[in-house]
């Protein structure tokens, strides 16, 4: 017997909870930034939980059945209640867990985090596919590790016949990114500018709101640890251009880890309002030409059932796919503004307008795609993620 046929039995188990057992159970995998971002918040919290192994069985059989679609992290409650989507995951946990509190009280200040939050979780994926997959060293490298991931536990798998065809799915997502040689060098600019300003700001602050972690926090670490800090080429910018970014990944990464009581498990106040304006202002800025337009665009198209747009980031026209997803994270955060007070959204408006142009964000229309409809994120009913594997479902059932 081999050690992969070993490990199969209990890899076909796993979601099982064992005896005495109340804590959480999560799919996930060291490659995936939105895996990386709920770990570390649930170790920061001291939240119980098991990871499950994801193979390539689980991710294309059993999660699918989960949630409609293979994605990475699935948390399983002790309940039985099936959890996805990383950002509503860690505002479900946050009611539930309030210490140490991740999100500011200020709703003014909070507006400023969910803006940031969703720049790094609807933005940043352009850096990590970038670099994952836009050179050599990277490209070998990743593919070959994803497959030695995806086979633990798949008797008979091989990775090296494997990395192929993962490397071939994952280029393919070049297409929908905006990719060609004029974005993929303003690319790299982008990510000396955001390194350059994050280490700035860590020269003054510990976290990206003053002393302690936020969800932002770990959002932004998600990509950065899991795909920049982890692959080999864009490790080497990394450390050359953020090294005080770097050392930032390094305490969120020891986050409750009690062993060698390495772990911070001490923490300050978030800043004031006007003190995380100025703190801030540099990324807003980098925010207002990226994220932004992208985001408003992105919705456009999304309810207009485009396949693809054409929008220019910083000077440069690139042609997207319609990511109905990105929308409704958009979306999400216009909500969140439209909820402020009268004076907490003019507060706010100053802010981010002295940033950059903020008014797709602010003054833009609610532009609804409706594919999240009666759904109740991160809580997954059915297996039915979005009404898109809904129709699908009917569809295929003759209904």
């Amino acid at each position: 017997m081999t050690h992969s046929e070993a490990q199969e039995p209990e890899l076909n188990d796993q979601e099982a909870l064992r005896p005495g057992e109340t804590g959480y159970r999560m799919y996930e995998d060291g490659t995936s930034p939105y895996s990386a971002k709920v770990r570390v918040y649930l170790h920061h919290k001291g939240i119980p939980y098991r990871r499950l192994r994801t193979s390539f069985v689980s991710y294309m059989d059993r999660i699918p059945k989960l949630v409609g679609f293979p994605i990475l992290p699935v948390v399983l409650a002790p309940d039985g209640a099936v959890l996805q989507d990383s950002t509503p995951i860690l505002e479900w946990l946050e009611a539930r867990h309030p210490e140490p509190a991740c999100l500011p009280e200020d709703p003014r200040t909070a507006l400023l985090h969910w803006v940031i939050e969703d720049f790094a979780d609807e933005y940043l994926p352009r850096f990590s596919m970038h670099y994952r997959w836009g050179n050599e060293l990277s490209r070998e490298t990743l593919s070959h590790r994803i497959a030695r991931h995806m086979s633990h536990g798949v008797p008979g798998a091989q990775p090296q016949q494997l990395a192929p065809g993962v490397l071939a799915r994952q280029s393919g997502f070049d297409a929908h990114l905006g990719f060609d040689a004029r974005s993929r060098a303003d690319l790299d600019a982008q990510l000396v500018e955001l390194l350059t300003t994050l280490d700035a700001h860590f020269v003054h602050h510990a976290f990206l709101f003053g002393d302690r972690p936020s969800i932002a926090d770990f959002a932004l670490y998600g990509h950065l640890f899991a795909h920049l800090y982890a692959d080999p080429f864009s490790m080497r910018l990394m450390e050359v251009h953020g090294p005080r970014t770097c050392n930032w990944l390094d305490v969120l990464t020891e986050l409750g880890d009690a062993r060698g009581a390495v772990g911070r498990s001490e923490f300050g106040a978030f800043l004031p309002f006007e003190d995380a304006v100025r703190a801030l202002s540099k990324l807003l800025s980098l925010v207002a030409s990226t994220w932004v337009p992208l985001g408003a665009a992105t919705a456009h198209a999304s309810v207009a059932r485009d396949k693809s747009f054409v929008v220019s980031l910083r000077g440069v026209d690139s042609t997207f796919s319609t990511h109905h997803y990105r929308a409704w994270a958009f979306e999400q955060v216009q909500a969140r503004f439209d909820a402020l007070s009268a004076d907490a959204k003019s507060d706010v408006e100053g802010a981010l307008g002295s940033a950059g142009d903020f008014g797709p964000l602010t003054r833009g229309p609610r532009l609804h795609n409706g594919l999240y409809d009666g759904l109740t994120p991160p809580i997954v009913v059915d297996g039915i993620g979005d009404n898109r594997v809904k129709h699908r479902r009917a569809k295929g059932s003759g209904a």
